[in-house]
């Protein structure tokens, strides 16, 4: 199971440039936030599969706000 802290799968999921910044850069986009780029978040990030995520959050259709589409 993967866990992430809440604001950073908030975020995620409700701005596209972030979630490219935290597939791209995980370190750089949770400092971003202010969260501590553990080994356990950062190898959580690294488990997600990038077009399952963005699937999904396509699905969620308006209710994740304005910028999620990706």
């Amino acid at each position: 199971m993967i866990t992430l802290p809440p604001e950073v799968v908030g975020r995620a999921l409700s701005d596209a440039d972030f979630r490219e910044k935290l597939f791209d850069d995980p370190k750089a986009a949770l400092a971003e936030l202010g969260v501590e780029a553990t080994p356990e978040v950062i190898d959580g990030i690294g488990k997600l599969d990038r077009e399952v995520v963005e699937s999904f959050i396509g699905s969620l259709g308006d209710a994740v706000g304005d910028n999620a589409a990706g």
